[in-house]
C-alpha cells in the first residue's frame, strides 16, 4: 500500500494539474476495491477457516469422548445379557451341586461384566477430562462474533458442554449401580458356596444335620443382615427389596427346620419344607419380573440410550461446520442391541424363559 501511494505521488507530479484529480480519483477507486476486497475475504472466508479449524480440532475429541461411552453401554448391555440363565438349564438339576455348578458360572459373568464396567466408566472420564477443552475451545477474531459459521461452532461447543455435563452424570449414576450391585451378586454367592447342609451325606447323623443347619442359619442371618447395609442404586430398589425377601425366607426357613430336626418333628420338617418352597417359587417370578422390567425401563437403560442419540447429533453438527461434509450415516442407536422385551405379564415368568443370577 505504502509503494502504491509513493507511485501516484510521481504520476501526478508529472502531470498537468487538471488531470490530477482523475489520478487521484482512479487510485482512491483501486484503493478502495482493494480494501473491499479484504474486508470481504476477511468476513466471508475468514469465519469458515475458523470453523474448519475448531471443527478439526473437536470432531477426533467428540468421536474419542463418544467412543468410550459406547464402551460404557456396551458393559451395561453384556450384564443384562451375562445376568440370565435359560429355566430349563435349572429344572433338570439332580440336586444342589449341580444347581449351584449351573448357577455360579451365570454369576461370574455378571460379576465379570461390572469389572469391566467399572474400568470403562474410569476411561470414559478420562476421555472426557482430556477432550473437554477442545471440544470448548471455538476460535475468534475481531468483528466476527455474529457471523453465522462462528455461532455454529459456539453452538456446537455448548451442546458438547451440555452433552458431557449429562454424560458425567450417567456415569455417576452407573458407577453406583456397578458397586451396588457388585456387592448384591457377593452375597448370592455367599448363599450358594457357605452353606454345608445340603452336601450332607444320606446317613449324617441328627447331631451333624442339626450342626450343619444351625451353620447355614447363622450364614443365612448374617447375609440377611449384610444386605441390609447396603444402599442400592435408586433402578434396584424393587430387586433390593425382593432379594432381601428370599434372605427372610430362607432365615425362617432355616429356623423351622433346625428346631424341627432338634424336637424330631417329622411332619414339621415336612411343613417347613413345603412352605420354604412354596414362598421361593412366589417371589422367583416376581424377581424374574423386577429384572425385565429394570432391563427394558430402568433410568440407566433411558439415559443410555437418549445419550447414544445425543452423541450422534453431536457428531453430526460437527462435521458439517465450515467446508464440513455430510454428517455420518451411523444407526441412531450405534449398534446398540434392540431393548429387552417387556416384563411378562403378572410378574411370572413362565415355560422355559430366563431368570435372573438374583
Amino acid at each position: 500500500m505504502q509503494q502504491l501511494g509513493e507511485l501516484t505521488s510521481k504520476v501526478k507530479d508529472r502531470l498537468p494539474a487538471s488531470r490530477k484529480v482523475w489520478v487521484t480519483a482512479g487510485v482512491g477507486v483501486l484503493i478502495a476495491l482493494l480494501v473491499a476486497g479484504t474486508a470481504y475475504y476477511y468476513f466471508d472466508k475468514v469465519p469458515e477457516r475458523l470453523a474448519d479449524d475448531y471443527r478439526e480440532r473437536a470432531q477426533p475429541s467428540a468421536d474419542e469422548v463418544t467412543g468410550a461411552m459406547d464402551r460404557v453401554y456396551a458393559t451395561f448391555d453384556t450384564y443384562l445379557e451375562d445376568s440370565l440363565i435359560p429355566r430349563r438349564e435349572l429344572r433338570n438339576a439332580d440336586d444342589f451341586e449341580e444347581y449351584k455348578r449351573r448357577v455360579l458360572p451365570v454369576i461370574d459373568a455378571a460379576q465379570d461384566a461390572l469389572k469391566a464396567a467399572d474400568g470403562a466408566i474410569e476411561k470414559a472420564r478420562d476421555a472426557i477430562e482430556a477432550n473437554r477443552a477442545e471440544l470448548a475451545d471455538v476460535p475468534s477474531a475481531p468483528l466476527l462474533g455474529g457471523s453465522a459459521s462462528v455461532e455454529e461452532c459456539d453452538a456446537a461447543a455448548d451442546s458438547a458442554a451440555g452433552y458431557l455435563e449429562r454424560t458425567e452424570a450417567f456415569l455417576r449414576s452407573y458407577g453406583r449401580f456397578v458397586t451396588y450391585d457388585q456387592k448384591a451378586l457377593e452375597l448370592t454367592r455367599r448363599t450358594l458356596v457357605d452353606q454345608t447342609s445340603y452336601n450332607l451325606s444320606v446317613d449324617a447323623s441328627l447331631e451333624v444335620i442339626s450342626g450343619a443347619l444351625t451353620h447355614d442359619l447363622e450364614v443365612m442371618q448374617e447375609i440377611r443382615s449384610d444386605r441390609l447395609d447396603l444402599h442400592p442404586h435408586p433402578d434396584a430398589e424393587r430387586l433390593y427389596d425382593l432379594e432381601l425377601e428370599v434372605d427372610t425366607i430362607a432365615v425362617d426357613y432355616l429356623e423351622d427346620l433346625t428346631a424341627a430336626f432338634d424336637n424330631l418333628d417329622v411332619l414339621g420338617i415336612g411343613r417347613a419344607i413345603q412352605s420354604f418352597l412354596d414362598e421361593l417359587k412366589g417371589v422367583s417370578g416376581r424377581i424374574d419380573a423386577a429384572f425385565a422390567q429394570f432391563a427394558r425401563n430402568s433410568s440407566l437403560q433411558r439415559k443410555s440410550r437418549n445419550l447414544g442419540h445425543e452423541a450422534n447429533e453431536l457428531e453430526d453438527s460437527i462435521a458439517e461446520l465450515g467446508s464440513g461434509g455430510e454428517p455420518n450415516e451411523d444407526p441412531a442407536d450405534r449398534g446398540r442391541p434392540p431393548l429387552p422385551p417387556p416384563a411378562p405379564p403378572g410378574g411370572t415368568n413362565g415355560g422355559d424363559g430366563e431368570g435372573s443370577a438374583s
